[in-house]
């Protein structure tokens, strides 16, 4: 009776983790199906919001190229440049997002080995299980014994027992041999999946690096890109910066000082002659309100002595006034000089700010920033490991992944 209980709960046991690990494997097999499909999903979605985001970019440039081409020659190139940006960006994203569904699949299988693994395992625990508690070499060695010698009382009822208990045994043994096979059968059939898993843990692994590599190499094109459409915009920058370079005007002061210039009146030159013409211009002004303000005092005195018909100062101060008169002329004629000069430098840096601010909206980080934008909206995490460009304003928060 208790072979028999154990026969029954070891093949009920049997029949569960069969049952179970079945369960668990069909479980990553619909997990696999289904994360591979969201991924799809997802890589279709970026594709096209990012193609929309490609042609509304596009639009935009078309819009300041009509604005640039009565000014640079170098817009058109440096936009053929900057179209392949979005474009290299979108390779980036669908191949992490290809190395990452590979990297799952990779990882499902491993699991699904180590399950098959740890289920062979277990069935050779309980075959020495139900070895030792059959006893198995015990009972062999006691029916060998017991065939070799006859009963000594032999009775009907007796020889019926023994009948009954022979059969009993050799139904038990037979039992106990088929749940044996059947477990062998079960192991033979796992270690069967388990080389097949082996197989595609291989392959997967060959796929993985593969698609590890693609990425890393698309990566460093999008690098390339980026250097090729940072280096032409500086390029383009130089042109506005350098609009006005060598560039004469209506002021003879202001023409000195760019004649003085090493490149002519850049813009970084046209910042300096006016940190460096301030201190001149201040002091003009000063100059010129100091006279002012002395020529007032004067002709309050002249107009004093009027009143008070005491003239004994009245010579002294006219003759005072007319020198401030011609010392607040040449003060003027000075300031005005340097007002206008500076003025010259003044309109050149606003109009090439101006000129810099239409350029700007065609920096490459702007396209950089949209696409990050766009894609954190969906997954906060898949930017800096799928493509990584860092712009002034865009940075990788600290201990993240690029």
């Amino acid at each position: 009776m208790l072979k028999k209980i154990v026969h029954y709960f070891t093949s009920r046991s049997l029949e569960k983790h069969r049952h179970k690990t079945q369960c668990m494997i069909d479980e990553y097999e619909r997990e696999a199906a289904a994360s591979q499909a969201r991924v799809q999903s997802q890589a279709n979605a970026y594709k096209l919001e990012i193609q929309q985001l490609a042609q509304l970019r596009e639009e935009q440039l078309k819009n300041y190229v009509q604005l640039l081409n009565d000014h640079i020659e170098k817009t058109t190139d440096y936009l053929a440049h900057l179209k392949e940006l979005p474009e290299a960006m979108y390779v980036c994203v669908e191949s992490w997002l290809r190395k990452n569904i590979c990297e799952q699949r990779w990882k499902l299988e491993k699991d699904k080995a180590q399950i098959i693994q740890s289920t062979i395992s277990y069935l050779d625990e309980l075959t020495e299980e139900m070895i030792r508690l059959s006893r198995k070499e015990d009972r062999s060695t006691w029916q060998a014994l017991i065939a070799e010698r006859p009963l000594r009382v032999v009775t009907p009822d007796i020889s019926k027992h023994a009948k009954r208990f022979q059969k009993e045994a050799k139904d038990d043994a037979k039992a106990l041999d088929k749940d044996l096979r059947r477990i062998s059968s079960h192991k033979k059939e796992l270690r069967k999946q388990q080389s097949e898993l082996r197989k595609n843990i291989s392959a997967l692994k060959a796929e993985v690096d593969q698609s590890r590599e693609q990425h890393r190499l698309v990566k460093q094109r999008l690098q390339e890109i980026n250097q090729r459409c940072g280096s032409k915009f500086r390029g383009l920058q130089e042109i506005f910066e350098n609009f006005y370079q060598f560039s004469q005007s209506e002021s003879a002061l202001a023409n000195e000082w760019i004649s003085r210039m090493l490149d002519g009146g850049t813009l970084r030159e046209i910042n300096q002659v006016l940190i460096d013409s301030k201190p001149d211009w201040e002091d003009a002004k000063s100059t010129t309100s100091d006279l002012n303000y002395r020529r007032r005092h004067v002709q309050a005195r002249i107009d004093q002595a009027y009143e008070n018909h005491d003239y004994s100062t009245i010579d002294a101060d006219k003759a005072e006034r007319s020198g401030i008169f011609q010392a607040l002329s040449s003060a003027r004629e000075h300031q005005e000089r340097l007002f206008s000069a500076r003025q010259v430098f003044v309109l050149r840096r606003e109009e090439i700010k101006k000129l810099m601010g239409w350029i700007n909206e065609l920096h490459p980080a702007k396209t950089i920033e949209q696409v990050f934008t766009l894609l954190t909206r969906q997954d906060a995490d898949i930017y800096w490991p799928a493509i990584g460009l860092a712009t002034k304003t865009l940075r990788p928060s600290v201990g993240r992944t690029k």
